[in-house]
């Protein structure tokens, strides 16, 4: 037999077994060359969700079908945020999730607001105060002088200027200005009060128990008013049947018998009269923070 023929035929052989083998694996297919895994949302993922390892399954899906951009690793997803509502089966891309927001530094319960009081530092207890603690905070206005209590059992947030000099959850550092700033948590009501509070007086705040809840009832207390001694005294009444200062009897008074008046910057006391008197008005009379009553004959 002729040796080339044969070579010739033997070539065409393996090629055309390996032309018939591609074609068949090519028909038949592969699980390896005709399915991936990729990230498919386990349940229902609402925007805004932070993904877990436990909102999240890998599994196969045709080559065809799976984008580019799929997540093949749930460490692509874990820790981001979605960026819109996910239904149970979705396979999640690159653009499904997003860097998930920072979270606060504290939490604000559902109808409550986070408000930033500055209170007095030297007076009270701000210096005392620690993250957590509960407190009621004091009002006294500029003009009345006047203390209340506006709001009590209110719990302390942060205290940022601790925060800013490195303390961490260390207790309230004062400012310059001789104040320490508290961010407190309150009803809405509470904020628009401290708020009206802080432009009118100072605040300051007492420091209580935390699992002391009960609210207390405190009338407002007026400041006590100023030593006596330190007020100028009013010159005594002069009776109405005094001899004149003069020694000549029918002189009338000079002007140097009468002795200057002195700086009187309230009204002298309204002394009561002894005899009795017919019914007549009543009038009040204000000196200072204090009232009296006197009955003044028609």
């Amino acid at each position: 037999m002729n040796r080339p023929l044969i070579i010739a035929a033997v070539v065409l052989g393996v090629v055309s077994t390996g032309i018939t083998y591609w074609l068949l694996s090519r028909a038949a297919g592969s699980p390896e060359q005709r399915l991936v895994k990729v990230v498919r949302a386990k349940r229902e993922l609402p925007l805004g969700t932070v993904l877990r390892s436990e909102d999240l399954e890998v599994g196969p899906v045709r080559m065809a079908t799976a984008t580019r951009d799929a997540l093949r690793s749930p460490a692509d997803a874990i820790g981001r945020a979605t960026t819109q509502d996910l239904p149970a089966g979705t396979v999640l891309t690159r653009a499904h999730v997003a860097p998930a927001p920072a979270a606060p530094s504290y939490t604000v319960e559902g109808g409550m607001r986070a408000f930033i009081i500055a209170v007095e530092a030297q007076v009270g207890a701000a210096r005392l105060v620690r993250p957590g603690d509960r407190i009621d905070i004091l009002y006294m206005g500029v003009d009345s002088k006047a203390a209340q209590v506006l709001a009590q059992n209110i719990r302390v947030i942060e205290l940022p200027d601790a925060k800013i000099a490195g303390k961490g959850e260390g207790k309230a550092t004062a400012t310059p200005e001789g104040k320490a700033n508290l961010v407190v948590e309150v009803t809405p009501d509470e904020a628009a009060c401290l708020f009206a509070a802080h432009t009118t007086g100072v605040l300051s705040v007492a420091l209580r128990n935390r699992s002391d809840t009960v609210p207390v009832l405190v009338e407002p207390v007026l400041a006590p008013p100023a030593a006596a001694s330190e007020e100028p005294q009013a010159p005594p009444e002069r009776p109405r049947d005094a001899e004149p200062r003069s020694s000549q009897p029918n002189r009338e008074p000079g002007p140097r018998d009468v002795a200057p008046p002195l700086p009187v910057p309230r009204p002298a006391p309204v002394e009561s009269v002894s005899s009795p008197m017919t019914p007549g008005k009543r009038v009040t009379v204000i000196r200072g923070t204090d009232r009296q009553v006197v009955d003044v004959e028609e």
